[in-house]
């Protein structure tokens, strides 16, 4: 009897605006009409069945929670891991996977999709589940014949991104790196990312972006040497495309004077550490590209970081973002000036921020090096790859440069298109970023394996006198000029 009308009803439902946002009790309400729904899996069709599977994820997806205001000495609170995922019911959602997996159009639909598939997209899909201990990296690898059929309306259906979110932490990656699929949800991503969306979202879409590098190094870590040489390429791709696009351009923003909330860049930077800190992250191999048969190359992360570590005025741009929060936060508008107390605490915050920042980059970049140099290699090679180690160095040193306080002549072009309020002042490098600088550069300049580095003697001069300039000079790593490949002669 239900025949005529359930379609209709599956129709509604997958339409329906109580999937955005649901309460708790309209989420419960849905959950039971849903498994009602299900009950009768044995008389609904393909369609339906893709349908019900957009209504499971939108429910089980978590809500996007709200940042704090950014205000002055606001704290920023505690980040999620790179490796934690984001569910409001995860339980129920893998009860309709199964009830959906062992629907009968879902069964035949599937085996005759195995049947007609492309030869290349059957051998892609048997080496992945040759993997042994594939649940460990993808534990939805069970149910992948069904979303990878449902895969295109999932897509399609997830306009909101706590759903796209949803969508990237269900989807397996034999699904998901499946012919474009990696380059149409690498697509949304950025959407999801640009500068026009919310600071919570884009701190949320930086973090599903080194989720999935998390994914794909687990996969190179844990089947080194057992991958195809396409699989292997595909998974570089992907981890080298999300760091240019995602992370390596919101540094740029930054550098380049662009309001970016401090919260989302601190976070970025943060996951990013925690991400290169891993034992299974190797930067020589995925920051590295080797050449131009490398088809990963994110090239721009290092140079972004060091960008980052040398742009002397970015207290700046932080100065404009957390003054705007401050006069949306206070209800002042943009017309109206500050009062002087609150002037100068958007000023010092902002220069405060901008140290944090500017150290954390340098800190991250430090680690990078370091683990590239201990990297195992034959004595005397070291794989710089195609880095342009010329710019890192020459922006690592900018940042050192103390610059005088009036503008020179040659400086007018620059600021003739100053607003109101704004100064050519570029403000010296506080001591405490000129340290961690220091610690960058002699990282950069010196091995990392001299023993010992440093000890205590009585007759220090002397010993500084008798020391061999070989024990002091590191493997090459940077450029000082003309050399085309980016190293460092000595």
């Amino acid at each position: 009897r239900l025949g005529p009308i359930f379609g209709e009803i599956v129709s509604s439902m997958v339409s329906s605006d109580l999937l955005q946002d649901p309460s708790p009790a309209a989420r419960e309400r849905l959950w039971a009409v849903l498994f009602a729904l299900l009950e009768l899996r044995d008389h609904i069709t393909f369609d339906q069945c893709s349908k019900l599977l957009c209504v499971a994820l939108a429910l089980s997806a978590a809500p996007q929670p709200p940042l704090k205001p950014d205000l002055c000495r606001q704290a920023l609170g505690e980040l999620l891991d790179v490796d934690q995922e984001e569910w409001s019911d995860r339980e129920k959602l893998l009860q309709a996977l199964d009830m959906l997996s062992n629907c009968p159009a879902a069964l035949q639909r599937t085996q005759e999709a195995e049947e007609t598939l492309d030869p290349s997209v059957q051998g892609w899909l048997r080496e992945w589940e040759r993997l042994p201990g594939i649940e460990a990296v993808s534990p939805l690898a069970g149910h992948t014949p069904l979303i990878r059929e449902a895969f295109e309306d999932m897509l399609e259906f997830a306009e909101e991104f706590v759903i796209f979110r949803s969508l990237v932490f269900v989807t397996p990656l034999s699904v998901l790196l499946l012919n474009n699929n990696a380059l149409r949800v690498l697509d949304k991503l950025v959407e999801f990312h640009d500068p026009m969306s919310e600071a919570s979202i884009r701190l949320s879409a930086n973090r599903v972006g080194q989720y999935l590098i998390l994914r794909s190094v687990q996969c190179l870590t844990r089947w080194r040497g057992q991958l195809s040489v396409d699989l292997e390429a595909t998974l570089r791709a992907v981890v080298g495309e999300i760091l240019d696009r995602v992370v390596a351009s919101l540094i740029e923003e930054l550098v380049e004077g662009k309001p970016v909330p401090y919260i989302v860049a601190l976070s970025c930077l943060t996951l990013l550490r925690k991400l290169v800190e891993r034992e299974d992250f190797c930067p020589s191999a995925l920051l590295v590209p080797r050449g131009a048969k490398d088809t990963a190359r994110p090239v721009r992360v290092l140079v972004a970081l060091a960008a980052m570590v040398g742009a002397r005025e970015l207290e700046k741009p932080m100065k404009e973002c957390l003054e705007r929060s401050e006069r949306l936060h206070a209800n002042i508008d943009e017309d109206q000036d500050l009062v002087l107390a609150r002037t100068r605490r958007i000023r010092e915050e902002a220069q405060r921020r901008a140290d944090v920042a500017r150290c954390t980059a340098a800190v991250l970049l430090q680690v990078v090096i370091r683990r590239i140099l201990a990297a195992p290699r034959r004595p005397g090679r070291l794989k710089l790859g195609t880095v342009d180690w010329k710019s890192v160095f020459e922006s690592v040193v900018q940042g050192m440069v103390i610059p005088s306080q009036l503008p020179r002549k040659e400086d007018a072009e620059k600021f003739k298109d100053l607003k109101p309020g704004q100064t050519p002042y570029v403000r010296p490098t506080p001591p405490g970023v000129a340290v961690t600088i220091a610690a960058l550069l002699r990282t950069m300049l010196h091995r990392v394996d001299t023993t010992p580095p440093f000890v205590l003697c009585d007759d220090a001069p002397a010993r500084i006198a008798g020391l061999q300039a070989t024990t002091l000079i590191c493997d090459p790593l940077v450029s000082v000029v003309g050399d085309r490949a980016g190293r460092l002669f000595a």
